[in-house]
């Protein structure tokens, strides 16, 4: 399954999150709140985050033996794809085609990107949220609080707010967690 998303996935680890998300719907293989356990662990483990993706899950659905194959899977297009275009990047880089292809796939690539986004606000800042409870309820205005988790909203402001007075990185990642210890 891996050798397939790591095969057709453009645009970086972002991107590939969405195919594996869409896999993971298909199989059930892990819960929204794993899920989003998945990209907090992806981001804060060295390493490309569809690697770290494709480890965990691996390990999930079948040990030790399933993390091994699942990066692999993921590792091994990429890898095959650089080493050609590696091999061939000076006839490419002027070749009209190529450069239009390349343009195209910027955008498709934004949009995964915002898709992979917007998936995971709402798996994090939203909870017992389902079709039912927006489209068919009169009071979802009134009874917001039941869906809106405020811990979360309070955490992402304070690591924006310390983000942007560009406090490092790791502190910040190391006070969130104490806010999740602390709170949660």
């Amino acid at each position: 399954m891996f050798l397939r998303i790591g095969a057709i996935s453009y645009g970086g680890g972002y991107v590939i999150i969405t195919y594996i998300l869409d896999v993971l719907e298909q199989y059930q293989w892990i819960n929204a709140d794993e899920f989003g356990n998945l990209i907090a662990l992806s981001n804060i483990t060295p390493g490309p985050i569809a690697v770290n993706a494709a480890t965990y899950v691996g390990y999930r659905v079948a040990g030790l033996g399933g993390s091994f194959f699942a990066t692999f899977g993921m590792f091994l297009p990429s890898f095959i794809f650089i080493s050609i275009i590696a091999k061939f990047s000076h006839k490419l880089s002027d070749n009209p085609y190529f450069i239009s292809f390349m343009s195209a796939l910027k955008p498709a690539t934004t949009a995964f990107i915002a898709s992979a986004a917007i998936i995971f606000i709402q798996s994090l800042f939203f909870v017992a949220l389902n079709i039912n409870s927006i489209l068919y309820r009169f009071d979802f205005l009134v009874s917001i609080s039941n869906y809106v988790n405020p811990i979360s909203i309070f955490i992402a402001a304070v690591s924006f707010i310390l983000l942007k007075m560009k406090v490092n990185v790791l502190i910040l990642l190391f006070i969130s967690g104490i806010l999740g210890l602390l709170l949660f």
